[in-house]
């Protein structure tokens, strides 16, 4: 007896053993992006004077990139509650330390205030320097000039002109406000640039321009302490100081011009056209009498220019209706050929070798070696700088990720070293919903929009390949105008698709859209906050099936949750969600069907915590702890538990994080990583059906995110 009782309990104690490692196995998870490449808008660079391929990107929406093969993120410490640093207000390098860059972070004044960062280490790590103001990285005039700059002579001096608020002058230690500039510019707009003359000798800049938006461009020759206004173009966007002779050149919607350090303001336009305005601006530090100026007409392919002597004469650099000049090779296999020099922003030449330029736009950056060839090839650069925005995430039962996304419609992953395919057959802008069966995965149906900025254009439509290729609904059950777009849900046998466009009732065909007809008692899809970006329901995830019983369909709305048990002919209200608030995004998922959990239905609420209903949506309890359920996932469940894996974005206990319960929501771990806090106003989430331990966050900027269980 004695040996098989200590039998028994070394068996005991070795389950101890292994359930405690596994319980620290889970708490060790590794982050990085799903490989799209790019997609979203590289506002500038700025390669320092001072080292050799020393590079930084500022993006709109995805923070702050630094070169080194690869593009590396450099803003990915900052949490959910510091989402609006991610956003590029400016940023500048400091020319006497190569170690040290800034940072301007703000990407929305309604948002909350950016503030202005320094680091030390390249950017591994960030320290406030206090300067919070209202900031807008991704409005209108974001690929001005640079707002941020550090005296070239004095590493303890920092200017920074706001949108709102005037210029600003960082000594030492402490922001003042420069009260002697004249004027802040139009609000919303305010200081476009501030640029320093950086051939000047002492220990102290004295010549400064900056350009005041709707108003032109003022002078200092004492460091700021008294102004001169120089007229030049009434709404300037970029300002780059001569190494030269010191001139001032401008880009402007009225053109370009020179302002010669006599003050003399000359309108070197290089086009007569100029019914769009001009941004991008490059200097070669070489040789200053090379000059390289952008249209921005917001277009593909916007034309550029060269000239050799100083603006007197140009030649083009890029124009679409020249191909001779241009061969442009992509390492991103879904970027189509019109994909190139679109909205360009910035064109940089570089300190060390005059023929490398490079020049960014909506989709990411291109570079080439050779910048006097005949033609000139220019390459992408795209592996690291990831910047889509990541509307809505569906995970298919047979493993693999389906992604829609904004402006650039979506993908399948498949791979998550290697970019992905992009949908099609159906063009969309902006995919705002996707569903599958999870009995008959290959069955998809996907709706969207077709421009994010009004929601003309859009559709919905339907793949039988796995969400790769598809097809357009025969008919629509509304005019094809901004109401379309919305949520669509399909049932487990595949027979029944439901298609709720924007501010519409819900429709339901049997016949894979050749008719539809309105579901009675259901609610229209709410005009909530975001609908002006044309994904209010995406945002909100407000209309699914159930996993199991092709009869059920589930609606939220506005605390109420309406039911169908007759394959969306008719809904009916069944209850109220005490966790309802408004502006709260609102996830409802249903268990997946490999769960045998019919009726077993969960919505989260944001900071109206989480809930569960085991009865279909009759009563609700909510899930201790779960104080905050930001964006919330069914995933593979553990090999010891019968109920799929609960991911969690938000605060629970008191603690801010991505979260992961393995029982149920009795308990939950954090899995983030303070190094990679998927910060950027994640947006949108699903876990994995095939992969334990495996889940994706999409963001408004930063990209799709995967987590995975590490080893130690």
């Amino acid at each position: 007896v004695s040996t098989q009782s200590t039998g028994i309990m070394g068996v005991l104690r070795y389950a101890l053993y292994i359930a405690t490692l596994l319980q620290v196995v889970y708490t060790f998870y590794t982050w990085q992006n799903v490989p799209v490449g790019g997609g979203g808008y590289v506002l500038s660079l700025l390669a320092h004077p001072r080292e050799p391929g020393l590079i930084y990107a500022r993006t709109d929406v995805g923070g702050l990139f630094r070169f080194d093969k690869t593009w590396i993120p450099l803003t990915e410490k900052f949490n959910l509650n510091e989402k609006n640093y991610y956003g590029g207000e400016g940023f500048a390098i400091d020319f006497q330390d190569t170690s040290v860059v800034w940072w301007a972070g703000g990407m929305y004044p309604y948002w909350g205030l950016g503030d202005i960062f320094k680091s030390n280490d390249r950017g591994k790590t960030w320290k406030s320097t206090g300067l919070k103001l209202r900031m807008g990285g991704n409005e209108d005039i974001r690929w001005g000039g640079e707002r941020l700059q550090v005296d070239p002579l004095n590493s303890d001096i920092v200017y920074f002109g706001s949108r709102y608020d005037g210029l600003w002058k960082f000594n030492v230690d402490t922001w003042s406000l420069v009260g002697s500039l004249p004027s802040n510019g139009t609000q919303d707009y305010g200081i476009a640039f501030v640029a320093l003359n950086p051939a000047e000798k002492g220990s102290e800049t004295r010549i400064l321009y900056v350009g005041v938006y709707d108003v032109g461009v003022y002078f200092s020759n004492d460091s700021g302490k008294s102004w001169r206004f120089l007229g030049g173009p009434k709404q300037p966007i970029k300002g780059l100081i001569s190494p030269g002779d010191g001139s001032l050149y401008v880009t402007a919607n009225s053109g370009v011009f020179r302002i010669q350090p006599s003050n003399v303001v000359t309108d070197i336009t290089p086009a007569t056209d100029v019914s769009c305005s001009f941004s991008a601006l490059a200097i070669d530090p070489k040789d200053p009498r090379v000059i390289v100026v952008s249209h921005h007409c917001n277009v593909f392919w916007e034309t550029s220019w060269r000239s050799k002597d100083e603006g007197r004469t140009w030649s083009y650099l890029i124009n679409q209706k020249m191909p001779s000049l241009t061969v442009r090779q992509s390492s991103v296999p879904w970027w189509r050929y019109d994909m190139f020099a679109c909205a360009t922003s910035s064109i940089v030449i570089d300190p060390f070798d005059s023929e490398k330029m490079y020049l960014t736009d909506w989709f990411g950056t291109w570079f080439t070696d050779n910048s006097s060839a005949m033609p000139i090839v220019w390459y992408s650069r795209e592996y690291g700088h990831e910047e889509v925005f990541g509307i809505t995430l569906h995970c298919l039962s047979t493993g693999g990720l389906l992604s829609g996304t904004a402006d650039v419609d979506g993908f399948k992953h498949t791979s998550m070293t290697q970019f992905p395919e992009h949908f099609s057959g159906l063009v969309l802008h902006d995919t705002t919903s996707i569903d599958s069966s999870d009995l008959y995965p290959n069955w998809v149906v996907r709706a969207g929009t077709g421009n994010f900025n009004d929601d003309t254009g859009g559709g919905a439509g339907i793949s039988k390949d796995g969400g790769l290729y598809y097809t357009s609904f025969p008919t629509y059950p509304v005019a094809n105008n901004y109401t379309l777009g919305g949520e669509v849900a399909i049932s487990p046998d595949t027979k029944t698709i439901v298609w709720r466009p924007f501010l519409q009732y819900p429709y339901y065909t049997t016949d894979q859209g050749i008719t539809w007809t309105m579901s009675k008692g259901a609610p229209k899809s709410p005009d909530s906050c975001c609908h002006q970006l044309g994904i209010d329901a995406a945002y909100n995830t407000l209309l699914v099936s159930d996993r199991r019983n092709s009869s059920v369909f589930y609606i939220y709305d506005g605390g109420e949750f309406y039911v169908s048990l007759d394959a969306a002919k008719s809904f009916t209200r069944k209850s109220i969600i005490p966790g309802y608030g408004i502006g709260n995004h609102v996830i409802v998922q249903s268990v997946p069907y490999s769960y045998n959990a019919q009726g077993e239905v969960w919505v989260s609420t944001d900071f109206g915590g989480l809930w569960r209903s085991s009865d279909g949506g009759i009563t609700w309890k909510k899930i201790p702890n779960v104080e905050r359920s930001a964006i919330f996932a069914f995933g593979k469940n553990d090999v010891r538990e019968q109920f799929p894996t609960v991911y969690v974005m938000g605060r629970i206990n008191g603690i801010d994080g991505i979260f992961a319960s393995y029982d149920e929501g009795s308990s939950f771990t954090n899995i983030q990583q303070p190094e990679i806090a998927v910060g950027d106003n994640p947006w949108s989430m699903c876990g994995d059906k095939t992969s334990f331990g495996r889940v994706y966050i999409g963001t408004l900027g930063r990209g799709i995110y995967f987590g995975d269980l590490g080893k130690r």
